[in-house]
């Protein structure tokens, strides 16, 4: 498993190893631990962008996920060869993310950690319960600090 980090993004300062222990501790907790998933902290233009091209709506975001693989609720991907052991791609609107924290008063490293990580990646495994989604919380929780 592999968790490629990529910053296409100048305006915010990111902790990419909490970031990258998080992940993990995320892939662990859904049993996707032997997947590889690419994160992209992008600016407001490429949210942008992306976002009118795939969404049609022209404005930045904090998140846009990805998948590599379509799967039904609650099953993992079942891949025939190592190059299929890929879970996507998740673009994170870094500067986007670092502005909603700054109006609302919060800290933006574990806001990018626990508020995206967490639901975009659940939207991987779409059939996880309130449970699974519970305890990945608490593991990216307790991985913040690090």
């Amino acid at each position: 498993m592999s968790v490629l980090i990529r910053n296409a993004q100048r305006a915010v300062p990111l902790r990419r190893v909490p970031l990258r222990r998080a992940v993990g501790a995320l892939l662990a907790a859904l049993g996707a631990a032997r997947f590889d998933v690419a994160l992209v902290c992008a600016a407001n233009s490429t949210m942008r962008r992306l976002n009118a091209a795939y969404r049609r709506r022209d404005e930045p975001t904090d998140v846009l996920s990805f998948p590599f693989h379509e799967v039904a609720a609650g099953e993992l991907p079942r891949p025939r060869r190592r190059d299929e052991y890929n879970l996507g791609d998740i673009f994170l609107g870094v500067e986007y993310i670092g502005e909603q924290c700054r109006a609302a008063g919060e800290d933006f490293h574990g806001a990018l950690v626990v508020n995206t990580e967490v639901f975009k990646l659940c939207i991987f495994f779409p059939g996880h319960t309130a449970y699974s989604i519970y305890l990945c919380i608490n593991i990216l929780i307790s991985n913040t600090d690090m």
